[in-house]
């Protein structure tokens, strides 16, 4: 093995499990040396066929290795995507030391005979990744270095694993002109066709409502693709955080690109699946039920008006929120009283969200501010109700804005039940914060908001936001960009 092409770079000895966790994993490090011990192939092929994500994970890494076996020496070494070298090893310690490894598996101590063998051989740092909790145990033991696979801070990779083909918002920067042509359409139903775009943007392929924000200096201009109109639409944005006017009469102002974003998508009447994921205190709830009373085809009076506003979409008879009722940490165990009082304590964030619309100018919910308890209002005027989710079952739900929260807590085998519930004139949003799962049955990637999204994705009618920044408080932003900073840390 040439040491040259390895030179400096730190040395990562990867176990089967994080390929089936990500089999993209290696392609997305930079600048390091990877090496894959020949016992995972082996490994691979046992469990290529095995049903669900786990086989397609294990075909997808194989055929990704196979792709650089093509462009080189595996055993020499051949470059990533990213400036890293992928190996391929068969070299193994074998030594007093390794007869003290004692697994249950004879493929993990050879990957820890590998790695040990790694750390014999070069002065470089080297380091063993591993989602087995007995091989990092193991391994340490022995002397060796080794790295967390914890998939929970990685914002970045996570986005990857979960929404699959959904890539993120997508940025480009433009020429000044473009920018001063699309300011210059007043007509904000204008569409902006893909084949004048699609150079502009360096883009050959877009899926029904991607997401694009076109830079032009300190101009931000957020565009969606309309599959129907095979073009792009400009939404208008105020960054009301840097000095706009906080006089408008819109009760609604975006903090950030990406409530924006969802917002668009929640009363675009084409839309007729809507997901949002993101951490806690991004707005997902918020956002979602104030476009949902927004478009409620009553008035605070009870009088009922028409099923279209003024341009054209639709108006929903009634909001319905549905959550699971999962706990955090111990069973409270029996609670008194009927299914209302029982549920009631899952409701609370429900009406926190509600009680902060009341307030906003020019609300839906303005008449309601003075409420005690302005859920029990809501749903005694039969604009609201919500319920478990367990309720859902074998409902045909006509004309209705259906929200779905904490869908994280669902398993993927009981979403098919909840998604096929709304009838005609129906709008479904799933709201999920994947660090949130509280489910001990299901994990980060294993829940029915990955599920659901991963199945969902580039079908027309279905958009997807991902909400980034914590607008709740500054507390929950100290939190959040303190576990990114680990993160960040953990990666170097």
């Amino acid at each position: 093995m040439s040491e040259s092409l390895i030179g400096n770079r730190e040395i990562l000895i990867l176990d089967t499990n994080v390929l089936i966790q990500d089999p993209f994993f290696f392609e997305k490090l930079h600048n390091k040396a990877i090496v894959i011990p020949f016992v995972v192939i082996a490994e691979l092929d046992k469990i290529k066929y095995a049903p669900g994500e786990k086989g397609k994970n294990a075909r997808t890494a194989s055929s990704l290795i196979d792709k650089y076996r093509k462009l080189g020496d595996l055993v020499i070494g051949v470059k990533t995507q990213n400036d890293s070298i992928l190996l391929y090893s068969s070299n193994m310690l074998e030594d007093k030391t390794t007869a003290l490894i004692k697994l249950s598996s004879p493929s993990d101590e050879q990957i820890i005979k590998v790695a040990l063998y790694f750390a014999r051989t070069y002065k470089n740092v080297v380091k063993l990744i591993s989602y087995d909790v007995n091989v990092k145990i193991q391994a340490s033991g022995l002397g060796l270095d080794v790295a967390d696979y914890d998939l929970s801070n990685n914002h970045e990779l996570l986005h990857d694993l979960v929404y699959g083909e959904l890539p993120q918002i997508t940025y480009r920067e433009i020429d000044p002109r473009l920018k001063d042509y699309i300011y210059s359409i007043k007509n904000k139903l204008h569409v902006f066709p893909f084949a004048d775009m699609s150079k502009d943007l360096d883009i050959k392929e877009v899926y029904p409502n991607q997401c694009f924000v076109l830079r032009a200096g300190q101009y931000l201009i957020p565009m969606v693709y309309d599959l129907e109109k095979e073009g792009f639409i400009h939404i208008p944005y105020i960054n009301y955080e840097k000095g706009a006017s906080k006089e408008s009469k819109e009760m609604f102002r975006p903090k950030n690109i990406e409530q924006l974003f969802a917002y668009h998508f929640l009363k675009d009447p084409n839309c007729l699946v809507v997901s949002i994921g993101g951490g806690p205190g991004t707005g997902k709830n918020f956002v979602s039920l104030m476009a949902g009373f927004e478009q409620l085809n009553r008035t605070t009076d009870g009088r009922m008006i028409d099923v279209s506003d003024e341009e054209g979409a639709l108006l929903y008879e009634q909001l319905l929120v549905y959550r699971p009722n999962v706990e955090i940490g111990e069973p409270m165990g029996y609670l008194p009283g009927d299914i209302v009082d029982k549920f009631s304590p899952f409701t609370r964030p429900i009406e926190d969200n509600l009680k902060a619309l009341s307030k906003l100018q020019n609300s839906f919910l303005r008449d309601f501010k003075d409420e005690k308890n302005i859920l029990a209002a809501l749903m005694a005027g039969g604009y609201l109700s919500i319920e478990p989710v367990n309720f859902i079952q074998g409902r045909t739900i006509w004309g209705r804005y259906i929200l779905v929260d904490e869908f994280q807590n669902l398993k993927p085998e009981d979403t098919e039940i909840v998604v096929t519930r709304p009838g005609e004139r129906s709008k479904l949003i799933i709201n999920g914060d994947l660090f949130q799962v509280y489910n001990e049955k299901l994990d980060i990637r294993h829940n029915g908001f990955s599920h659901y999204v991963k199945i969902m994705a580039g079908m027309p009618g279905f958009a997807h936001v991902t909400l980034k920044t914590p607008e709740r408080s500054l507390i929950s932003k100290m939190y959040m960009d303190a576990k990114q900073k680990q993160n960040s840390l953990s990666q170097t």
